[in-house]
């Protein structure tokens, strides 16, 4: 008889910025349980963009790009939501 596998990856719909995409599920429960997020489906939690500490957290996250005294990498901009990304390049 075969067991199903249990995923014990959590995707998270909307990371805190810097933040990983996915989660343990122990960490998600641990999340929900303390009503920073919620389940949307079995193995996806979204944050609670009204809970204070998820705020703080994206604060936190924010303000080490603003204290950050150097040019962002590839990466970094691509998360930055530009209008036209090939004049940013350039």
């Amino acid at each position: 008889m075969l067991i199903s596998e249990v995923r014990s990856k959590i995707k998270i719909v909307n990371p805190i910025e810097n933040g990983s995409r996915f989660t343990s599920r122990k960490r998600a429960l641990q999340f929900v349980q303390a009503g920073r997020a919620i389940f949307v489906a079995e193995n996806q939690i979204r944050f609670l963009e009204n809970e204070p500490r998820n705020r703080a957290a994206a604060t936190r996250a924010a303000t080490l790009y603003v204290l950050n005294n150097r040019m962002l990498t590839k990466k970094e901009l691509r998360n930055i939501p530009v209008i036209n990304p090939s004049k940013a390049y350039r």
